[in-house]
């Protein structure tokens, strides 16, 4: 009951031929060392088995219990590759409906068994073309010494596991269990290959330093002297030197179950990158070189100082791994694991006091640099008060090179009151304004009060001489 209740989880997960690895199962390696696994293995370019890096061979107990997800089945339309032991072999198969392994030679059902599967999720492997004329390919998955994972398409249209023997027949063949004394043998089909990668990179390294032990010490990486000849006659002027330095340093990243060991690997630690073989600890020299400078004035000198904080300890780390294949794709999975390392941290400058090179006195130090501000000001501008609002008889003051009025009145001769003025006094501007205004009100009214002007001068004319010939007399 519980198999076929396995085999229902698994044609319910399998979509495909292959295996789409579940990233989110939170599974870690450390849960792995304590499963009774086998490791697998493949074929190598000089035609002998090697231990393949990421995939195993599990009881099938341990799927049942759950301990391993089946997301991490070798699979074909839902089929498991599995292998039963007769003995001292191992006798290929792959699982039915039922939940049992059929292997051979015979039509036999096995609840004891092996599956193949990628227990880290860290494993590329791909269903390639096979024909009696084909070569084996370099990484083919091994059943047993003999025999390989192999598969075809039969004439119903449907893929079945087979064992893939290259010895068998004319040049190879792969051969089916369907039913009971029932085979089908195939010369063309697909291989399963293992594909591996070329090298690693391990990528967003983060330190749990809470966690871990970590201790700081401070080296001398470099000293030297900043020197200013006395012919220079300009005052301050900056001086420059290069410091080069070397630090021994060493990473050992621990064990990472399914990885290939010894593969070139990158990592960039404490902004430092570093080349290794991956999984072997490493130890080599950080080299680097910095400049160091001061505003010095002539025949003076001052003291420059590299010190480097160098780190070293035994601390938790998680990252990305990221693998490079062959075929320029790459993979990626998170990774965990501990650290040891002693690496050079930061690099601090520290300088002396400037002094005179023939005396050893203090000399000046260099004045302030002027750094000026592109922030705009915030000052308050100084505001006028706003002026006076234009009449329509503008006032202007008096100016001593021209006169108030283009006409101004002529100033009186004597001091003494005009007598005419007893019985004509002044008349007002407004009046006269009024006057003016009033002959240019239209042709009729501009006529009579024009006759009318006339007669009012004359009458005044007149009245004047005789006033004054009445003045006269007395």
């Amino acid at each position: 009951m519980g198999l076929a209740k396995l085999v229902l989880v698994v044609l319910a997960l399998s979509s495909s031929l292959l295996l789409i690895i579940d990233k989110a199962h939170g599974w870690t390696h450390a849960d792995w060392l304590t499963l009774s696994t086998e490791r697998a293995h493949t074929l190598s370019g000089y035609k002998q088995l090697v231990t393949s890096s990421t995939l195993s061979w599990a009881r099938i107990e341990d799927i049942l219990s759950g301990r391993i997800p089946t997301s991490r089945l070798v699979l074909v339309e839902g089929s498991a590759v599995c292998r039963v032991r007769d003995g001292n072999r191992q006798r290929a198969g792959r699982t039915d409906l039922s939940g049992s392994c059929i292997a051979g030679p015979g039509w036999v059902k096995h609840t004891e068994y092996q599956v193949l599967l990628d227990p880290f999720s860290l494993s590329r492997y791909s269903w390639l073309y096979w024909d009696m004329y084909t070569m084996p390919k370099i990484g083919t998955v091994a059943y047993n010494t003999d025999s390989y994972v192999g598969a075809f398409n039969r004439s119903t249209g449907t893929n079945i596991i087979g064992e893939l023997d290259f010895n068998r027949g004319l040049n190879g063949n792969i051969k089916a269990y369907i039913s009971e004394n029932h085979t089908e043998l195939s010369v063309e089909g697909a291989a399963l290959v293992e594909i591996e990668p070329v090298s690693y990179r391990l990528e967003s390294i983060k330190l749990n330093s809470e966690r871990g032990t970590i201790n700081e010490r401070r080296v001398i990486l470099g000293k030297t002297t900043l020197v200013r000849g006395p012919s220079d006659s300009v005052d301050w002027v900056s001086t420059q030197e290069n410091i080069k330095y070397s630090v021994p340093v060493s990473v050992d990243w621990g064990h990472t179950p399914g990885t290939v060991k010894g593969l070139p690997a990158s990592c960039s630690l404490y902004n430092h990158t570093v080349h290794f073989s991956w999984d072997i600890p490493w130890q080599g020299d950080q080299v680097g070189e910095k400049e160091v400078s001061g505003e010095l004035q002539p025949a003076t000198q001052m003291s420059a100082t590299l010190i480097g904080v160098v780190v070293s300890g035994v601390v938790p780390f998680s990252g990305r791994l990221v693998q490079v294949y062959k075929d320029d794709q790459t993979t990626e999975a998170n990774v965990a694991g501990d650290l040891n390392h002693t690496m050079l941290a930061r690099v601090i400058i520290k300088y002396g006091e400037a002094r005179y090179t023939e005396s050893g006195k203090l000399a000046p130090k260099p004045p302030p640099k002027v750094t000026t501000s592109t922030e705009k000001q915030t000052t308050s501008p100084i505001t006028s008060p706003p002026p006076p609002r234009a009449s329509l008889r503008q006032e202007t003051s008096p100016s001593p090179s021209a006169p108030t009025t283009l006409f101004p009145p002529t100033s009186s001769p004597t001091t003494t009151e005009n007598p005419l003025r007893r019985f004509f006094p002044l008349e007002d501007d407004r009046d006269t304004d009024n006057g003016v205004a009033a002959l240019f009100s239209g042709k009729q009214n501009a006529r009579s009060a024009g006759i009318n002007s006339n007669c009012s001068n004359s009458f005044i004319l007149l009245t004047s001489v005789f006033m004054l010939i009445f003045l006269s007399f007395e």
